[in-house]
């Protein structure tokens, strides 16, 4: 079965990332490409196949301080995750790996839904830390352990309380917004529903 990859490119010089742009569709014709508005951004999205090789060696038409990056998302088995790689004059580095969290249920796309969001993953992400193997390879040290993090915030539309409860990649939400200051009324979705937190950026 054939896995669906993203990976999003960015470079501060047009015409390197038009290059890797042009030399992903020649190799993988399959490949659906996606500009941003300013032209210096694009995510890629295929079946199986990473633009590493094309990134690597365009990136040798370039001087050294033309830099690009690029976030390659892998969907395994059991688990998500992002790594971040750094090219330039034909080199690259591993820079971070990101673990890629399912929220269930979803939230909206409001201030208060994303800064939420925001506070829940910038705490797990204490737990799910970047190592280094023996020969200097980045790996995610996953937190097995389940643990719950509650928290009230104070938003823009309302006082909330979250409770959220991590199982590995998996984080189940429990928002309450306050109507009065003793009814606290659950708003979060009745019907399980999973999505991707999603992150901005490429190294951000």
């Amino acid at each position: 079965m054939a896995t669906e990859y993203c990976s999003q490119v960015k470079c501060i010089n047009y015409e390197a990332l038009n290059m890797i742009a042009i030399a992903i569709k020649s190799h993988c014709q399959g490949a659906v490409i996606h500009w941003t508005d300013n032209l210096l951004q694009f995510s890629v999205n295929s079946e199986n196949y990473f633009p590493h090789h094309e990134i690597k060696v365009v990136s040798k038409f370039f001087p050294e301080d033309v830099v690009i990056t690029c976030r390659y998302k892998n969907e395994m088995d059991d688990y998500s995750e992002a790594r971040i790689v750094e090219y330039h004059n034909g080199e690259y580095k591993d820079l971070d790996i990101e673990p890629i969290y399912y929220y269930i249920p979803r939230l909206g796309n409001s201030h208060d839904d994303n800064r939420i969001l925001d506070k829940v993953e910038a705490f797990f992400r204490r737990l799910d830390t970047t190592d280094t193997d023996k020969e200097g390879n980045l790996f995610l040290n996953w937190f097995n352990d389940e643990v719950c993090y509650k928290f009230e915030y104070d938003g823009v539309d309302g006082k909330f309380k979250v409770e959220a409860t991590k199982r590995r990649d998996q984080i189940y939400l429990k928002v309450y917004e306050s109507f009065t200051k003793e009814d606290w009324r659950e708003i979060t979705a009745a019907e399980p529903k999973v999505m991707h937190n999603p992150l901005g950026g490429l190294a951000s």
